[in-house]
């Protein structure tokens, strides 16, 4: 991202909106003067010569001038109006890459309010603060005007312009601290509470929403002290320069009356005059009044800038031939982002088409940060992945994803239909939908609900027990028949038979050589893998073929062995870590 920032650089490439709106802005302005000139006329000509038709002339000309500014500052507005929504339209998908890329890689600096942030900058754009910035200019037009007047009155406006400036600083001085302040602690408010809402259940039978809501509490006291702090201040200033505005508009008739009186101007000047003056101090008026709107835009942008300039967003690849589903890993090291200390270290495998690599270990062994190392979630910070004879690192991520299907152990399912679930929100080959459906034996289960696929489901799939989430989630990681396909845990949420039909599962997509990564505890369900990789504290300490798999091939020529030798015959199989674990 640019130094100068990204409104900068829109604002740069608007200079033709930005032209135009100079335009109006310059012509509205000069027929501000209008109801000036009229008065002046009114009060200097009709009134002594009597003639009825000037009057009416004058009348009707003024009606319409003041019709012509009416038009010309809705147009005005509404140039802002598509401004602001065309930055809106160009930052919002950069905002949420960078703010996805930075959940993405557990960055401390995530800001899940970011787009709140462009909708804050948006909305003022839009809102009355920045036609005041274009009517500021023209200041000095309407002072040198009350200085042909009389250089009193030129005086006594600049010095009141003065004055509701100083008094605008030091409300932005005495109350901005405060505010920030407020809007950082309401966003860790915020936060808590919707991460609080992720748990009412447990949080509920445990009896500690009591505690929670104290928790909670504390951020929000925090805020509204701050807040009130902060809006006492603006409100005093607020208010003091509201009637400092009355006493300037009163003064400047009463100034204006002396002068009068001792000769050195006529009646017009004086309304005249005091017309005048409040175009001079309209733009200020404007800006005190959208005070808060304005810090708040600025902390916005500042925000939005720093996000959008510490966060590197990959550029597109090229497209790579599809694979097939050839995996090989070369002395692999890594670690979660923002974690110095490696969780895997010297990884290495090769698969084929068709392999299920069943993966063991204990808890906190480098399981699930080798799968999501695998999917191009994390980076590797050595050695190498190829997918095929193509390094992971090289591939676009859009497209190596449409060759990857993915369990999470939570089986994270998103808000919408199963169908939108399936298609990986896509929503546009139903015919795909129902065939991984099938595969992943969930059509019976999908159609069983009232809607069946359009059955919408809630935040993380809810509405649906765990081993339903499952089965949607299965079928979500088949769709459109993907190379290589990761289960992490995916035997958590299922009972004997569901188990039975996630092996049957397996074997068939093995079957389709597609190549499987099987995390798992479960010994009856990683039978199934004709390769094993055993994890201890990061590093491999074993890596070939699975001999429970062979145990298993031999055995069914002959018998059907029970469960309990299963896991027998497994535990002397595996490395004596591994049997141990």
């Amino acid at each position: 991202m640019n130094q100068h920032g990204f409104l900068k650089i829109y604002l740069t490439r608007s200079k033709r909106i930005l032209a135009h709106i100079a335009c109006f802005t310059a012509v509205t302005n000069i027929l501000m003067l209008v109801p000036s000139i009229y008065m002046l006329q009114i009060y200097d000509r009709v009134l002594s010569s009597g003639n009825t038709f000037t009057l009416w002339m004058l009348t009707i000309l003024m009606m319409s001038l003041i019709f012509l500014i009416g038009g010309l500052e809705y147009i005005r507005q509404i140039v802002l109006l598509y401004l602001g929504s065309g930055l809106d339209k160009e930052t919002a998908p950069r905002v949420y890459s960078a703010v996805f890329q930075q959940k993405l890689t557990g960055s401390s600096q995530a800001q899940v309010n970011a787009l709140d942030d462009l909708s804050t900058l948006r909305q003022f754009i839009t809102g009355q603060a920045p036609a005041a910035f274009f009517d500021l200019p023209w200041f000095p037009i309407y002072l040198i005007v009350l200085y042909s007047f009389h250089p009193l009155l030129g005086h006594f406006a600049l010095c009141s312009a003065a004055i509701l400036v100083l008094f605008a600083y030091l409300n932005e001085k005495l109350a901005a601290n405060h505010m920030e302040k407020a809007m950082l602690v309401g966003m860790a408010a915020n936060y808590q509470f919707q991460t609080q809402l992720q748990h009412v259940e447990s949080a509920h039978a445990l009896g500690i929403r009591k505690n929670l809501q104290t928790r909670w509490l504390g951020f929000q006291e925090s805020f509204i002290g701050s807040f009130v702090n902060g809006s006492k201040r603006i409100t005093a200033f607020t208010h003091m320069s509201k009637s400092l505005r009355m006493i300037v508009q009163s003064g400047v008739l009463g100034l204006g009356a002396w002068l009068v009186i001792e000769g050195q101007i006529t009646a017009g000047m004086m309304i005249a005059a005091s017309i005048l003056l409040g175009r001079v101090l309209a733009p200020v008026d404007q800006l005190i009044m959208a005070w808060k709107q304005w810090i708040s835009a600025r902390h916005a942008y500042a925000r939005l800038n720093n996000l959008l300039s510490t966060t590197e967003l990959k550029k597109a690849k090229i497209a790579l031939p599809a694979p097939t589903g050839t995996l090989t890993v070369s002395g692999l090291v890594s670690a979660p982002p923002g974690v110095n200390v490696a969780t895997l270290r010297g990884i290495s495998f090769a698969l084929q088409p068709g392999d299920i690599l069943a993966v063991s270990g204990d808890s906190g062994s480098g399981k699930s940060t080798l799968a999501r190392v695998l999917l191009n979630i994390w980076p590797a910070a050595q050695g190498k992945i190829y997918l095929d004879k193509s390094e992971i690192k090289h591939w676009d991520q859009q497209d190596l994803s449409q060759y990857l299907g993915y369990v999470s152990q939570d089986s994270e399912l998103f808000s919408g239909s199963i169908r939108a679930n399936i298609s990986r929100m896509a929503d546009d080959n139903d015919e795909a939908v129902i065939k991984a459906a099938q595969e992943a034996k969930a059509h019976e289960l999908i159609m069983s609900l009232p809607l069946g696929y359009e059955t919408i489901l809630g935040e993380n799939g809810r509405g649906l027990s765990g081993g339903q989430k499952q089965k949607i989630a299965l079928a979500r990681a088949c769709y459109l028949h993907p190379k290589i396909i990761i289960l992490d845990e995916p035997d958590t949420s299922l009972d004997k038979q569901a188990l039975a039909e996630l092996k049957q599962i397996l074997q068939s997509w093995s079957k389709q050589q597609v190549t499987i990564i099987l995390i798992s505890h479960d010994t009856d369900l990683i039978s199934i893998a004709n390769k094993s990789l055993n994890l201890k504290q990061g590093i491999q300490t074993f890596f070939g073929d699975n001999p429970l798999f062979k145990k298993t091939t031999r055995s069914l020529s002959t018998s059907y062995p029970s469960a309990s030798n299963i896991s027998v015959s497994f535990k002397h199989a595996l490395p004596k870590e591994k049997a141990n674990g």
